[in-house]
């Protein structure tokens, strides 16, 4: 028995390994910080290909002992990226990492691979989303807080489609004015592919999926039942919804098409 302990010890060891171990898809060839993945970028529509990703971006994330950790990280075309994390309340302590990121294998995440850890983000457009350590995005009230926009040039933060108000201005060219005391809106939450709406009368809500190549796609709206006396805006936009196809986003403006028909403008809230 004895001279098969070294043997069972090993086994258990690899076994401990291969169980610990991040998956292909989440670290690409190696999860050594100082190699890049070499695989050849995917040819299809996405995040990676799609998308002017290369810059810095920002934001506060949640703390559970401090007011939050002012975030920034600038992403290169060199897949490198630099990290830089203010603990708020903490007598100022910040941190600075420098490293090189991987892409998944459908060039809509990334992996900042860390001495001792891993960040995984989805690249959206004018954001990064921080998922949560299996790669999935993270829920709850304190969602949102884990979205970092992206700098423009000027030094503003840029409008990303999620998690922000766009205030309906026309539908198929014709300028709207709101009949309520309410402005029409239309909200897409990035933790959970949901949009709420609002277009005089009901309250709206759905589901929405982003895809590569700036093309959108949203599911019939579910509303309240309430009637009011002028509902054509509210007709209209539930009728156009459900078959838009693709979107533009420019400055603080969205547009979303049917094909190449302009349907739905908006613009974003301001703060």
């Amino acid at each position: 028995m004895k001279k098969y302990l070294p043997l069972l010890a090993s086994l258990a060891l690899v076994a401990c390994q291969n169980q610990n171990a991040p998956s292909t898809e989440a670290t690409g060839t190696t999860t050594d910080s100082t190699t890049v993945n070499n695989t050849p970028a995917p040819t299809a529509d996405n995040s990676r290909n799609t998308l002017d990703w290369k810059g810095i971006y920002k934001g506060t994330l949640p703390c559970a002992d401090c007011s939050g950790i002012e975030t920034s990280i600038e992403l290169t075309d060199s897949n490198t990226f630099t990290l830089h994390q203010l603990y708020k309340e903490k007598k100022a302590t910040s941190f600075t990492e420098k490293g090189k990121f991987e892409w998944n294998t459908s060039g809509s995440h990334i992996y900042c691979l860390l001495p001792n850890d891993t960040i995984q983000y989805q690249v959206g457009e004018n954001q990064l989303i921080q998922l949560d350590r299996e790669g999935n995005k993270i829920t709850g009230p304190l969602a949102s807080n884990y979205i970092l926009k992206k700098v423009t040039s000027a030094g503003n933060m840029a409008v990303p489609i999620t998690n922000t108000k766009w205030l309906l201005k026309a539908i198929e060219n014709k300028t709207i004015t709101s009949s309520s005391k309410k402005e029409l809106f239309l909200l897409l939450q990035a933790a959970d592919n949901r949009f709420s709406a609002f277009m005089g009368c009901n309250n709206i809500a759905g589901s929405f999926e982003i895809k590569g190549n700036n093309t959108i796609a949203f599911s019939q709206g579910l509303s309240t039942m309430m009637a009011c006396e002028n509902m054509q805006t509210e007709t209209a936009f539930n009728q156009i919804l459900p078959t838009v196809t693709s979107y533009k986003l420019s400055g603080n403006t969205l547009q979303l098409f049917v094909k190449e028909k302009l349907v739905l403008n908006f613009v974003a809230e301001s703060k």
